[in-house]
């Protein structure tokens, strides 16, 4: 029976889920138990949902056979000696005490991407057995802009990679950008910025 622990190490919506035997028995994200709306912390780390997965679970992070992290952002800039702006001392203390956690335990450790993330979520949850899987996000440390991937028989192949270093642009960026004008925050409120923009009026 596997017992895996899976981490979000985004910039934003950190997360932790307990699966065991191949079904989630636990699940939450940061803005739920800190009961605010997407926390615009960056450098902040899945801290605050790791510990209520392991407090409802009674199954420590370093007890798992298996941890998977999704987005290695922060992992790049850990081994990196944090060579990158946006965090500040007391979340790169914790990302820190998390990352030495998780090297030190006896359980398999496994890295995904940011995108193949987006992608499986959307993906093994549709129902679907064979599928067209198309991510597009604002970018991140790892170059990323969007994917298309061919999903057939729980399985999915990247077929195309939009990479910010070749000039290429996302329309999600189009979301962030609109944020500031209308007094939000981009990586925050972009969902506002679309849910208003159904209600506006064309001229």
């Amino acid at each position: 029976m596997a017992k895996i622990y899976g981490i979000g190490f985004p910039f934003h919506n950190h997360s932790a889920v307990y699966i065991e035997d191949g079904k989630i028995k636990y699940a939450v994200e940061d803005d739920k138990m800190m009961r605010t709306k997407t926390p615009f912390i960056w450098g902040h780390s899945s801290g605050t949902s790791l510990k209520a997965v392991e407090d409802a679970t009674g199954l420590l992070l370093e007890e798992a056979d298996y941890i998977a992290i999704g987005d290695t952002n922060l992992v790049y800039s850990y081994y990196s000696g944090f060579n990158v702006t946006g965090y500040n001392e007391v979340y790169k203390k914790d990302i820190v005490n998390q990352l030495e956690k998780i090297r030190k335990s006896k359980a398999k450790v496994r890295y995904y991407k940011h995108h193949d993330c987006h992608a499986a979520s959307t993906y093994y949850l549709s129902g679907f057995d064979k599928a067209l899987v198309v991510t597009l996000d604002g970018g991140n440390g790892e170059h990323e802009l969007g994917t298309i991937q061919l999903a057939e028989g729980m399985k999915m192949n990247r077929v195309h990679v939009l990479n910010m270093h070749h000039n290429a642009n996302s329309i999600a960026t189009l979301w962030y950008y609109l944020c500031s004008p209308f007094g939000f925050l981009g990586n925050k409120d972009e969902g506002k910025i679309m849910g208003m923009a159904g209600h506006g009026k064309y001229n």
